[in-house]
């Protein structure tokens, strides 16, 4: 008599695979909740940039990124790393052609900060106010744009073409003698205060972006 063997011992080889395959599957996607639950249960620290530069966010040592205009989530490594030291400043460009910075080094620090806090970072850090300008340049000539000419922290930013506006790209703090300058081929025009005397335009400093649209004539 001939032995016969079952099916099932036939395969089981090919059983087992399946069984070893159906087994390793569930204990990836067991692994991928358990990390994705600890994410959502890790505490975090929300930043809203309001400026119109991205910012680099320290918090306990560790550095992020954030958009102007963005609002990111900054996860903390555990519990009791809270109440975390949180830190920024902004991500200031270069002038063209050169390695000199446009504006001033803007920042903050907070040493004490809870989990689940929303942190805003605008154009006003402590008892200082920053304006971002924005250029149009009306005119038919190419003019150089000055920020605070005649003081002491006067900077020169380059030249405007006619008929362009033009983003300055950087921060500076406001004073009541603050200017924004174009000096044209044949004319000199400014927003602001500049050798005593006050332009006819008012200025309209966006509160939160710190944005100052300068139109000129």
């Amino acid at each position: 008599m001939t032995a016969k063997h079952s099916d099932t011992e036939g395969h089981s080889p090919n059983y087992q695979k399946t069984i070893s395959w159906i087994l390793g599957t569930i204990t990836a996607l067991l692994g991928i909740i358990a990390a994705v639950n600890a994410l959502i249960d890790r505490p975090v620290i929300r930043i809203e940039n309001q400026l119109a530069l991205p910012i680099i966010v320290t918090v306990n040592g560790r550095s992020e990124r954030v958009e102007a205009g963005d609002t990111k989530p900054i996860a903390l490594l555990s519990k009791q790393e809270s109440p975390a030291k949180v830190s920024w400043k902004v991500l200031r460009n270069k002038k063209s052609g050169g390695n000199q910075f446009l504006g001033e080094e803007i920042g903050e620090q907070f040493n004490l900060v809870d989990k689940g806090e929303r942190l805003i970072v605008d154009n006003v850090i402590g008892l200082d106010v920053y304006f971002y300008p924005v250029v149009l340049n009306g005119t038919p000539t190419k003019c150089e744009i000055v920020v605070n000419d005649g003081l002491s922290i006067e900077e020169a930013i380059g030249i405007s073409s006619p008929n362009t506006s033009t983003n300055i790209m950087g921060y500076y703090k406001y004073a009541s003698n603050s200017n924004v300058t174009l000096k044209c081929t044949n004319q000199t025009y400014w927003l602001g205060k500049r050798n005593g005397q006050q332009s006819k335009g008012k200025i309209n400093l966006e509160l939160g972006s710190g944005v100052l649209e300068v139109a000129i004539p």
